[in-house]
């Protein structure tokens, strides 16, 4: 049976929320956006997942959430394949919808799409026909509230921008305020959490 470190200290509680990003897919070599376009792992993105199988197993986690996408599911699937966690599907982790630019690469968005870039305070472009900026921080901030009120500790597997969203949701800062954080894949982010506050945040 795991073991779970949630620290009761002057009435204090502690969990700890770790999110990690899913293996590669061959959209990720050609740099092309995925969002909610539903991409398999690569044959790279397999053994990425494999390789972090006994560090996932170190992990005081009781408990897999995972974005019901293929390259999440998956992944999850894969790295803990010999700690058998439940695992639940949880649609709050998918992927930011990014609309038209599914497909597309980032330089070709902004090439085409240059107008949509000027004069933006949030350091985030609302994708057409995708999710916007309020709505996607509205859908991760929301999750995480629910979850922290769970008081145990879990593992999350995600995507580079809705993870991204989580670290602007518990900062309370904005992309603009936060830069363009780089979450390889198979990367993992540590979040402890203090009486549902952030107390400290860190890649693993």
């Amino acid at each position: 049976m795991s073991l779970i470190f949630n620290f009761y200290m002057k009435g204090s509680i502690f969990v700890e929320i770790y999110a990690l990003r899913h293996g590669h897919t061959l959209w990720n070599q050609d740099n092309k956006i995925q969002g909610i376009t539903d991409i398999p792992l690569s044959p790279q993105g397999i053994l990425q997942a494999r390789s972090k199988i006994l560090e996932i197993k170190s992990l005081p986690v009781e408990k897999i959430l995972t974005s019901p996408l293929k390259r999440a599911w998956d992944t999850a699937k894969i790295i803990n394949s010999d700690r058998k966690l439940p695992i639940e599907s949880e649609p709050s982790l998918r992927e930011v919808s990014f609309g038209k630019w599914e497909g597309l690469t980032w330089e070709e968005v902004k090439k085409n799409y240059s107008p949509l870039f000027i004069n933006n305070t949030t350091g985030y472009v609302n994708p057409p026909g995708g999710e916007s900026f309020e709505d996607a921080q509205i859908r991760i901030s929301k999750f995480l509230k629910e979850l922290m009120n769970t008081q145990i500790n879990h593992l999350l597997v995600s995507h580079k921008a809705t993870i991204r969203f989580m670290i602007y949701s518990l900062t309370k800062k904005t992309p603009a305020q936060t830069g363009a954080i780089e979450i390889p894949n198979l990367s993992i982010i540590k979040f402890l959490i203090e009486d549902d506050k952030l107390k400290s945040w860190e890649f693993i």
